[in-house]
């Protein structure tokens, strides 16, 4: 399973120096507060705002309140994450294992918060890459499917294979965020899709987002372009999809024989590589992608999904 509900921050806490000065900071939202302070409102967007999100309990590391029995609070299994941190998921069925996390977590030197949050039995993760600028004009690619393998984004689809009602739902909730959050950028909300058929939020990156590099070959303007319209103060650009698309990540394993023939991946025209020109490859490290455009979801998936398994080969 993949699952925490967050607000991705960087780990250096630059934001008062920055936002003190006179030059202009973009997005606004998560950079003009503390660390912690942006991690409880990605909390908080449930709580106060109304926004779907699983159970949560957050329980400061180090203080004397440790959240016991767990049970009364959420219902287990629950996932404890500590707050800032690289994912590290771990599911605990008692409270022993949830005061056990807790307390690991501690001796490790995480100082802020540990973030309790109840299972999801979810279908599908679903992301809304979106771009809104200073005027509240918000421009979207609408729902992607998004697989995992071992917590690491593995494929990305566009559009998802949803329904309709489902794809249209989750992009009302990104919008409805980006404008609670008065963002000036691009955004990335992720969405688990339960088996009830709703909709929780998992996850918000304020930046472009690893399932939106599709847009590159699949759309009018990319996430990038957009990006950089919305924060210049020009007219954002047309999000029209030009096609099917499915995006596979590239990880360092492919990497363990040496640099991949990549002749062997863009034998077929309709495939596009991207290198990040990392320098070490490490298994697990994202070190490209590649994207293929077709007549549907179903067809671009076989063109990445055959491209790549040539590549291991």
């Amino acid at each position: 399973f993949k699952q925490k509900t967050a607000y991705e921050i960087p780990k250096r806490d630059w934001s008062s120096d920055v936002c003190s000065s006179d030059l202009p900071v973009l997005p606004t939202t998560p950079f003009g507060r503390s660390c912690l302070e942006v991690e409880a409102l990605a909390v908080g967007l449930g709580r106060r705002h109304g926004f779907p999100v699983a159970a949560l309990r957050m329980a400061p590391i180090g203080g004397s309140h440790i959240p016991s029995p767990l049970g009364r609070v959420l219902r287990l299994p629950a996932v404890p994450v500590p707050a800032l941190a690289d994912p590290a998921f771990a599911l605990v069925h008692q409270d022993d294992a949830a005061r056990a996390a807790f307390a690991e977590a501690a001796a490790t030197g995480y100082n802020s918060e540990m973030i309790y949050e109840a299972f999801v039995d979810f279908q599908m993760e679903l992301s809304v890459v979106l771009c809104r600028d200073a005027y509240g004009h918000c421009t979207d690619w609408g729902a992607i499917e998004n697989q995992h393998a071992n917590h690491i984004l593995d494929l990305s689809i566009s559009p998802a294979r949803v329904p309709a009602a489902t794809a249209e739902t989750a992009v009302k909730l990104a919008r409805r965020i980006a404008d609670e959050l008065d963002l000036v950028g691009t955004m990335c909300v992720e969405m688990f899709l339960a088996r009830d058929g709703g909709l929780l939020i998992n996850e918000i990156a304020p930046r472009p987002h690893n399932s939106g590099h599709l847009t590159i070959e699949a759309s009018v303007t990319s996430q990038y372009e957009q990006a950089v319209r919305a924060i210049c103060g020009l007219p954002l650009g047309s999000t029209r999809m030009v096609g099917a698309a499915a995006m596979a990540n590239l990880l360092g394993e492919l990497w363990a024989n040496g640099e991949p023939d990549w002749s062997r991946a863009l034998s077929r025209p309709e495939l596009k590589l991207h290198l990040y020109g990392k320098r070490e490859a490490r298994p697990g490290r994202k070190m490209g992608h590649l994207t293929a455009v077709a007549d549907n979801a179903e067809a671009a998936i076989r063109l990445v999904t055959g491209a790549r398994a040539a590549l291991a080969r």
